[in-house]
């Protein structure tokens, strides 16, 4: 607010304007841009300090050009005018809009009254708060009543992007109460194949499909008391839980599992003569990928199957079949397959062992389509080395002498509620990571009671909410993107009003720590990580990782800032847990997850293969 000094001269004031000589202008002058300041600054609380800042700066300069040229327009004075008019005028609209209940929002940020760690939605009906609170659910919903009537969804579901099946995980772990620790660390990381990039990966694509809606069509069904008629259909819609956080922690396996799980068993014990060996020295997540994949590449051939060499101490941390297939192989063919691992093996070697590798790079896996030479199996020779790190179980649908073997065995129903596939096609998918998950991975008795108490004690309860909230290198990049996709979900009208829980599980205890100072302890807000974190540095793959791997799937929702990361892939397939890959990037805000199909909240494992080999015309696409 600082004003002209006084003309030195008076031939100064004569050469360009005689008026700023004048005193009483000068206060005058004052006055009015104090007035405009003063406006300026109640009206940029309402909004968000952007659009009035810019006025007021603009005059400010304009000031300061009076002030160094001493000249002064009679339009000038119009313009400032004009300004304080326009200033008082959207001033007194938002005050008015507030005193109404109405939220002033504009294109310059998000509305003013949303807090910003846990806006619970606005609720518009008038309600008896004793009605509501004796009507809450665990997660804090309003619970439907006998003899009530039901408010139907105000559009019918869109139809989804994907195919009429698609193709999803589900997971089974296990959990450990410990003590929450500020310095310890979170979620231990597997090495990954593929991780996305900051800023050009996106889990969820900005199609018709995926546009943000925080009641849209997809809103769930609620039953309304005669207590509470006065709520409208749209705001109990918007109140009811959705069918997807119904979906968590659904670990029934498909119907045909069943059988294709026996059939391969009987294969193992049944002693043939024909294997699959299978070899990764990839991290965790990765090696997992890869052996999960083989065993079905092994049911579709009929042959045995074995690791070559398994993960340290992996059988001492898992209850897995994977243990006794790999002691029932012979020392004989176990040699020859560790030769033919070999960089250079020999030409016998490679005569009596065959190779197929399923690589992040090249296109050499189209043997896996076409099996006509050996009637159906994927060579004729006696042991059949695979490598991989990669997910290549539904490359195999490719095959079509796999293909209804493979629906048979993962076809899944979707949710009554889920959006039903385009063109009226029956609504399943095909779930093929979660039942092999539960299967080939699942904890051993002892990891499974302490991953389990951490989760009872932590993460579930009545009236809790839980996120996963995942650091794969712990930079401030993730963090950054991860506390965006918390926010927008702490802002959807549907968000329970009981406490929201944050699991943080990082390699990198600055991650972890930095979780906790943006949510920090309240009435609403919860932030933990296992004891056993204390001593994560790096990336190991121990009984740790195993134990933080578990955890990740254990929320309702899982807040994925690297969807590439595949330390995730395998619990949040194996618990059916809500997966949210790409949060924070680019468009992937995490609003709106009423408008998104099934396959964008439970995706399948990525599959980490290069794009070039499934185009039009491609290596995949070419007939056999």
């Amino acid at each position: 607010l600082g004003f002209s000094r006084a003309p030195a001269h008076k031939h100064e004031c004569r050469s360009t304007c005689s008026l700023c000589c004048w005193p009483v202008l000068d206060w005058a002058q004052r006055g009015a841009f104090a007035g405009l300041w003063l406006i300026g600054v109640r009206a940029s609380t309402v909004f968000r300090g952007r659009s009035l800042r810019v006025l007021c700066r603009g005059a400010n300069a304009a000031r300061a050009t009076m002030r160094m040229r001493c000249r002064l327009r009679s339009w000038t004075w119009w313009a400032l005018a004009l300004s304080a008019l326009g200033a008082c005028v959207l001033h007194q609209a938002s005050t008015i809009r507030r005193l109404h209940g109405v939220e002033a929002s504009s294109s310059f940020g998000p509305p003013q009254t949303s807090p910003p760690f846990g806006s619970k939605g606005a609720v518009t009906a008038v309600r008896n708060p004793e009605q509501v609170a004796a009507a809450r659910t665990p997660l804090g919903w309003p619970a439907a009543s006998a003899g009530t009537t039901s408010a139907a969804p105000a559009k019918p579901p869109p139809p989804q992007t994907a195919a009429a099946e698609v193709s999803k995980g589900a997971l089974g772990a296990t959990s450990k109460e410990a003590e929450d620790s500020s310095s310890g660390a979170g979620a231990k990381t597997a090495e990954e194949g593929e991780e996305a990039q900051d800023g050009d990966a996106e889990a969820m694509p900005a199609d018709e499909d995926d546009k943000d809606s925080s009641d849209g069509p997809l809103a769930d069904t609620i039953s309304v008391s005669n207590g509470q008629a006065e709520g409208t259909a749209a705001t109990a819609a918007s109140e009811a839980p959705p069918w997807f956080l119904e979906e968590v922690d659904n670990n029934a396996d498909p119907p045909g599992f069943a059988s294709f799980r026996h059939a391969f068993e009987g294969v193992q014990k049944a002693g043939g003569s024909k294997w699959i060996v299978f070899s990764n020295r990839d991290g965790l997540g990765n090696w997992m990928l890869g052996a999960a994949s083989a065993v079905v590449l092994a049911a579709m051939t009929g042959r045995r199957f074995s690791l070559l060499d398994p993960k340290a101490d992996v059988c001492a941390w898992m209850q897995s079949p994977l243990c006794a297939w790999t002691e029932a192989l012979p020392e004989a063919i176990r040699k020859d397959a560790q030769k033919r691992n070999a960089k250079e093996p020999s030409a016998d070697i490679v005569d009596k062992v065959d190779l197929v590798g399923i690589y992040w790079q090249g296109c050499s896996f189209r043997k896996l389509k076409c099996t006509d030479r050996f009637q159906g199996d994927i060579s004729d020779k006696q042991v059949v080395l695979v490598q991989s790190g990669a997910w290549f179980a539904e490359v195999l649908l490719t095959n079509e002498k796999y293909t209804s073997r493979l629906r048979e065995a993962f076809q899944q129903s979707l949710h009554p509620l889920a959006p039903m596939p385009p063109g009226g096609h029956p609504a399943t998918y095909l779930d093929v990571y979660g039942p092999l998950s539960r299967w080939l991975f699942s904890p051993a008795a002892a990891v499974a009671q302490e991953v389990d108490e951490y989760v009872a004690g932590r993460l579930r309860g009545p009236g809790r909410l839980s996120v996963c909230v995942q650091g794969r290198w712990g930079t401030g990049a993730e963090l950054k993107k991860a506390s965006k996709c918390v926010n927008s979900l702490l802002r959807e009208p549907w968000w329970p009003k009981g406490i929201t829980v944050l699991h943080v599980g990082s390699m990198k205890e600055d991650f972890r720590i930095g979780v906790r100072k943006k949510y920090k302890h309240g009435d609403d807000h919860e932030v933990y990580w296992p004891a056993w974190d204390s001593d994560v540095k790096r990336q190991k793959d121990d009984v740790t990782a195993y134990k933080d791997m578990l955890l990740m799937g254990r929320c309702h929702i899982a807040v994925l800032a690297n969807g590439g990361s595949t330390f995730s892939y395998m619990p949040t397939a194996m618990r059916h847990t809500i997966a949210l890959r790409d949060a924070g990037v680019g468009k992937n805000t995490c609003a709106g997850l009423r408008s998104l199909p099934f396959d964008k909240l439970f995706p399948s494992p990525r599959q980490q293969l290069e794009k070039k080999c499934f185009v039009k015309g491609g290596p995949l696409d070419r007939p056999c």
